[in-house]
């Protein structure tokens, strides 16, 4: 009987052990279909975060466990800010504001109870144990300045950490020059009780943080963005209908369409820099899709191709500016990628980001 009792037991551990996974993919699967579009589950590198629309979920949870470190409080506050989200209630840096702005209201494309389930798995998984942010990874925790590990920090506490942590930086011949200026006891005790507890911790860091990053900003100068930001696409510029929500396909439109500008930019300026103002020989002339479909029909042929190509090389052998590389223009068939002998918009557009990348 006792036999039959654990293996009952076992069972049952291992049929809530099941529920809860599959409760966990079901909710990242959510997560990726509502969220994902615009929240990346993974560090971006300095490439990808010019491209970014929202901020990455590593840092969001990190902001947000700052100030809402119990999970009930958490999951209650984003439930709340994705239906009704509002500049007074980001709990996000000034700056990543500036940047992204703040993101559409998602009531009604998504449920409340799909909302907790997100944000339950949202705070269970992020960030993972051992995550430091950019810059923070040689600031101590709140841990460290707890030396009794009693939950709270006292002004002594804190005043013996710093002294050995002083100590113990000198002795590593990297002397902490600016330990003068770290912030006093008191204007870390938000509420003034004499214990200084995690959640105070979070938010004072959280208020410098901000402080700081304004200070720098005014120090640029008025109307000057915080460095690399001030080209960085917003959430707007990727909801081409402006539904408030971003599509795979705007996304993808988006990208197609910066890339097309930027690498138009971009030739112009080398031309202008090869010239002393003139653009380079052949770039602001370069043809676009409606030039090479003759008959208008929305499709490019080989034949239309290879007529536009003739005639437009002749043309600039008539104006004393002769196509040496014309000889090295792409195939028809390396343009046509799906390969049924006729060259649409979209391929026409994807080749020519495809060429640019490579080269």
């Amino acid at each position: 009987m006792k036999v039959k009792k654990i293996i009952i037991s076992m069972v049952a551990v291992v049929g809530l052990t099941s529920t809860l996974s599959a409760s966990s993919d079901n909710a990242e699967a959510l997560f990726d279909a509502k969220c994902g579009i615009c929240h990346s589950k993974t560090m971006p590198t300095q490439a990808q975060m010019n491209s970014m629309v929202a901020p990455a979920l590593f840092g969001v949870m990190n902001h947000l466990k700052m100030a809402y470190p119990n999970k009930e409080d958490a999951v209650k506050f984003m439930v709340d800010y994705v239906q009704y989200p509002s500049k007074d209630k980001a709990i996000c840096l000034k700056s990543k504001i500036a940047q992204f702005g703040i993101m559409p209201s998602q009531k009604g494309l998504i449920s409340e109870d799909e909302l907790e389930d997100v944000a339950e798995w949202m705070f269970d998984n992020f960030p993972p144990k051992g995550f430091v942010g950019r810059g923070m990874q040689n600031r101590p925790s709140f841990a460290m300045f707890d030396l009794n590990d009693d939950g709270v920090v006292t002004k002594d506490e804190l005043t013996k950490f710093r002294a050995k942590r002083k100590a113990k930086m000198a002795a590593a011949g990297m002397p902490m020059r600016n330990a003068a200026n770290s912030p006093a006891f008191e204007s870390m005790d938000l509420n003034g009780d004499q214990e200084l507890t995690q959640q105070e911790f979070n938010q004072f860091r959280m208020n410098r943080m901000g402080t700081m990053q304004n200070q720098r900003g005014m120090n640029r100068g008025t109307g000057m963005t915080q460095r690399g930001m001030k080209n960085r696409p917003s959430f707007q510029d990727f909801d081409l209908n402006g539904d408030g929500m971003i599509s795979q396909q705007e996304f993808n439109q988006f990208r197609m369409q910066r890339m097309q500008s930027r690498m138009g930019t971009m030739q112009n300026q080398r031309g202008g820099m090869m010239n002393n103002g003139t653009a380079q020989r052949g770039m602001q002339n370069r043809p676009n899709f409606a030039m090479f479909d003759l008959n208008g029909d929305g499709v490019v042929t080989k034949d239309e191709l290879t007529k536009f190509r003739a005639d437009r090389k002749a043309k600039m052998a008539a104006q004393g500016m002769p196509m040496r590389n014309a000889a090295y223009s792409p195939a028809f068939e390396s343009m046509d990628l799906n390969g049924d002998q006729e060259l649409t918009q979209q391929e026409f557009n994807q080749f020519r980001m495809n060429r640019y990348n490579t080269k």
